[in-house]
């Protein structure tokens, strides 16, 4: 196996079950000998070599996908949880899997995240704070294609905390409901008790929950557009 244009080439070697090798070129072009037989493999394009030295004709690798999100050079706050990051890209016609990868350090030399998923989408929260590059690539008949352009994101401690504030309950609920009064940004999300609740253009939002008897855990996020996030928790006392 040799450079066909006497250069370099990036490529890939993977060895399947049956003994069989894929050769998957990403960029320059490289020559395939064997028994006597020699086919050139161009970029984006994969050959297999059977166990016995038989070597398929060049097809091409599946494409590359399309990255949604996060946005390149995106900030995501480690406040008292590693934040959760959603990964999401464009299905890749024919594709059966994808591979996500993020890592510091360049050519993804310290991984962090090496997954493998069926959706065109992945939510990952085990990063620690520090600058990451990612990028994700499409599988199909276990060839996998080339990846996409590296995006940069940033897990950082620093940065201004997406401001939340909520009334304080009394010690002691009479009744199996309670009415949350809160604020924050506008342009941010809130969830009380997991549930969607409608912001005003003040930032103002007020919402009911049904309590149990005994203690229950009152919980209330806000998320704003870049996925910061802000948590309040109380736990509330119900007599009825």
């Amino acid at each position: 196996m040799q450079s066909a244009s006497g250069g370099t080439a990036d490529f890939r070697i993977d060895v399947a079950r049956d003994r069989s090798t894929s050769v998957s070129v990403l960029g320059g072009s490289l020559e395939l000998a064997a028994n006597g037989r020699k086919i050139r493999v161009g970029p984006s394009q994969f050959s297999r070599v059977g166990s016995g030295g038989e070597i398929q004709e060049p097809r091409p690798l599946p494409m590359t996908p399309a990255v949604l999100g996060p946005a390149d050079e995106s900030s995501f706050p480690y406040l008292d949880l590693p934040p959760r990051v959603t990964f999401r890209w464009s299905p890749v016609e024919g594709a059966d899997r994808y591979r996500i990868r993020a890592a510091k350090g360049p050519a993804f030399s310290e991984l962090a995240l090496d997954e493998i998923v069926t959706a065109p989408s992945l939510t990952w929260g085990r990063l620690a704070v520090g600058s990451y590059r990612w990028g994700v690539a499409a599988i199909q008949d276990e060839i996998e294609g080339s990846p996409s352009a590296p995006r940069r994101l940033t897990v950082t401690r620093d940065g201004d905390l997406l401001p939340l504030r909520v009334e304080p309950p009394p010690a002691e609920i009479d009744g199996a409901r309670f009415t949350v009064h809160g604020s924050t940004d506008p342009r941010a999300r809130v969830y009380v008790m997991a549930q969607p609740v409608e912001v005003n253009r003040d930032g103002s939002f007020v919402a009911e929950v049904r309590l149990k008897a005994g203690a229950n855990v009152l919980l209330v996020e806000a998320v704003d557009q870049a996925g910061h996030s802000s948590y309040w928790s109380r736990v509330l006392r119900a007599k009825f």
